[in-house]
């Protein structure tokens, strides 16, 4: 004879797997469809999103390293923000309107991958274009744009 599970205790298990409590990162939901498991935290006056990759569970390295991240915030914040008035003023003489928009960004989420960079997402001026850039070893680059 098989051991019968409740519908409503199968569901609990189900919306277990679904959802995990991280003491520094908070709530982490599972997406399935991307593989990866979401997250926020504040600061100050917005929310910053967190997509850390894994399947079944986040992934350990991830997690730490997101940990890491959300920990050291305003200097991530801070450099990140250097970098962009950095490119702002090197595309300025080229791309005015473009220089404008990097001076305009938020950094609205970032997205750790397995054996990749840092994906930083950010909100802009236009909300039809798509801004992002990698930041990797310390360090931003390839801010890029998709419209």
């Amino acid at each position: 004879m098989g051991e019968s599970v409740s519908p409503r205790s199968a569901d609990h298990e189900q919306s277990a797997r679904l959802r995990t409590a991280h003491p520094q990162l908070g709530t982490l939901i599972r997406n399935v469809k991307a593989e990866a498991w979401e997250g926020e935290f504040r600061v100050r006056d917005r929310t910053v999103e967190i997509l850390i990759d894994g399947k079944e569970e986040p992934d350990p390295a991830l997690v730490i390293r997101a940990r890491e991240l959300v920990a050291d915030f305003g200097n991530f914040e801070r450099r990140l923000n250097d970098y962009l008035a950095q490119t702002a003023k090197d595309w300025a003489s080229e791309t005015p309107e473009l220089a404008a928009d990097i001076g305009a960004l938020r950094l609205s989420s970032f997205k750790l991958r397995s054996r990749e960079s840092v994906l930083v997402d950010f909100d802009g001026p236009d909300v039809d274009v798509y801004w992002s850039c990698e930041y990797a070893d310390g360090k931003f680059s390839a801010l890029d744009f998709d419209s």
